[in-house]
């Protein structure tokens, strides 16, 4: 959402319809014709938003790559169903509308929509280790974290042209002193503004 207005606008028209969808399948009345309007919607936004996320984490495995930092780099993958969906993004809203209107029955007895970029992950790999982030100590996961801001620090840099303000809540506490300073150098030339 930081270098894309239009994606959050996405998820508030996704979030209002998912619920709308839900109520209906849930509390009724099952109106189809209310039901395929809000599931063309769902499928319209839905597929924005998994494109928007699929080139975000291009863009930032991309940042990740071309640096060398003292951090170790992360490779980010999405995990859920609709990201994986090839195809043009007007292919994947059809395809998802085609999935939620199969999916009703099941969807107003689980009392959730069982299918949509909701239910997708971002999973991270700490790529020295080939090990999955989860797995990883807290040092390195904290370490992996740092160099996922700081990638996504220089591409809204790179589009904005000026440093972004960056929150980091302890971010040092997990750090040894040589990546301490690291980070506080590599802040420091960037340009950015620290609180």
């Amino acid at each position: 959402m930081a270098r894309h207005a239009a994606h959050a606008e996405a998820h508030v028209a996704y979030d209002k319809a998912r619920e709308e969808r839900l109520r209906l399948l849930t509390q009724g009345p099952r109106d189809s014709q209310w039901l395929d309007a809000l599931e063309e919607r769902l499928g319209r936004e839905g597929a924005a938003i998994a494109a928007a996320r699929r080139a975000t984490v291009a863009d930032l495995n991309a940042a990740m790559a071309a640096v060398e930092t003292p951090f170790p780099r992360a490779h980010l993958a999405l995990t859920g169903e609709v990201e994986g969906w090839a195809g043009e993004e007007a292919a994947v809203a059809g395809r998802l509308r085609a999935a939620l209107s199969a999916a009703r029955p099941r969807d107003g007895e689980a009392g959730a929509q069982t299918i949509g970029p909701h239910r997708g992950d971002l999973g991270t790999t700490h790529v020295a280790k080939d090990q999955p982030a989860g797995q990883c100590s807290t040092g390195e996961q904290k370490a992996l974290l740092l160099s996922i801001v700081l990638a996504q620090a220089a591409l809204v840099a790179r589009a904005d042209g000026r440093a972004p303000l960056l929150l980091l809540d302890e971010a040092a506490a997990h750090l040894d002193p040589g990546r301490r300073a690291a980070l506080y150098d590599l802040i420091s030339r960037a340009g950015a503004r620290c609180s």
